[in-house]
């Protein structure tokens, strides 16, 4: 088993197979995930190097290594990033029935029975959130604030908001498709 520092001091010799990885699947360092996806794909080809048993001591046997570490690696991050596709999916989704949500919550005054339905499904929601999800929560929906103007008002990143926003969105989901 190696050591922590002889694994990134031999990654640092071979960087290039985790930037082959990316460009494989089309990430360029314009692209807003890049930073995320090379460090993932570094602890990946790392991970990777301190399970390899056979010794690389010979140029043959450090090639050899690469061409399986690169597929693990790009492996692993065309994995991470369909996940990533899917939780987009989902907060979509769950950004939909937001919206639909908030329009019903609009019309409160036509219809006392839906907004108190609505009332009701935000109570619920609220009771299964952290206090941090639900600030950002009444930010977003009941003062309509943009991810930028939570994050002004909170002093955060707009992608710590968006971050906690997915993730009230997988609660909510979870929470819907409850029995």
């Amino acid at each position: 088993m190696a050591t922590n520092q002889a694994a990134f001091a031999f990654y640092m010799q071979h960087q290039r197979v985790v930037y082959y990885a990316l460009s494989r699947l089309g990430v360029r360092p314009q692209t807003p995930d890049y930073q995320d996806l090379r460090q993932e794909g570094m602890l990946l080809y790392l991970a990777y190097y301190q399970q390899y048993e056979e010794p690389l001591n010979q140029p043959v046997a450090v090639q050899k290594f690469n061409r399986l570490a690169g597929k693990i690696v790009y492996l692993g991050l065309l994995q991470h990033r369909l996940k990533w596709q899917r939780r987009q999916a989902l907060e979509q989704t769950a950004g939909k029935q937001w919206h639909q949500a908030a329009a019903i919550t609009a019309d409160r005054q036509e219809s006392s029975l839906s907004g108190l339905l609505m009332a009701e499904t935000f109570t619920a929601l609220a009771a299964r959130l952290t206090p941090g999800e639900r600030t950002i929560l009444d930010l977003r929906y009941g003062e309509q604030l943009s991810n930028r103007e939570i994050a002004l008002r909170l002093n955060m990143s707009p992608r710590r908001v968006s971050a906690v926003r997915r993730q009230i969105a997988v609660k909510y989901l979870a929470w819907q498709a409850e029995p």
